[in-house]
């Protein structure tokens, strides 16, 4: 049996689908994601766009690989983009999050002496490690 195109915009209008997959009716009190959630999402989008500012500044590539991973992952589970994460974690706006990381990673180069000592000392290897383990964590997450 489906839904009357009425009784569908009804449902939608009081219905509210959030991200940690459950349907509530008018409910706004409560957070949208469980703090497991929440805290992995953090640190997953940070090292994420961590690593791919690495790449960018240090290797030359363009492309934001693991921030589109992180989306296509939270699209899947959450139906959110990492933009609407980044809104709602962190209440900014997600070009001044990015500023924010890229002076976090040209502290931490500047700290490690440039792209080739840090790579050296096995910066982007643990920016790699760091990445795959929280996304491991979250993908376990109920």
């Amino acid at each position: 049996m489906s839904l009357s195109r009425r009784e569908l915009l009804q449902c939608l209008g009081g219905c509210l689908l959030l991200p940690t997959g459950a349907l509530r009716a008018g409910e706004d009190d409560g957070p949208l994601f469980e703090q497991d959630h929440q805290r992995l999402l953090r640190q997953l989008i940070e090292a994420a766009m961590l690593y791919d500012t690495y790449n960018r500044r240090c290797r030359g590539y363009r492309a934001p690989t693991y921030l589109d991973n992180v989306t296509r992952l939270s699209v899947e589970r959450y139906g959110l983009t990492a933009s609407q994460l980044i809104h709602q974690l962190w209440h900014s706006a997600p070009d001044d999050f990015r500023k924010r990381i890229d002076l976090r990673f040209l502290n931490d180069i500047r700290r490690l002496g440039g792209c080739k000592r840090a790579k050296r000392k096995g910066y982007r290897d643990s920016l790699s490690k760091v990445y795959w383990t929280l996304r491991r964590k979250l993908e376990a997450l109920p």
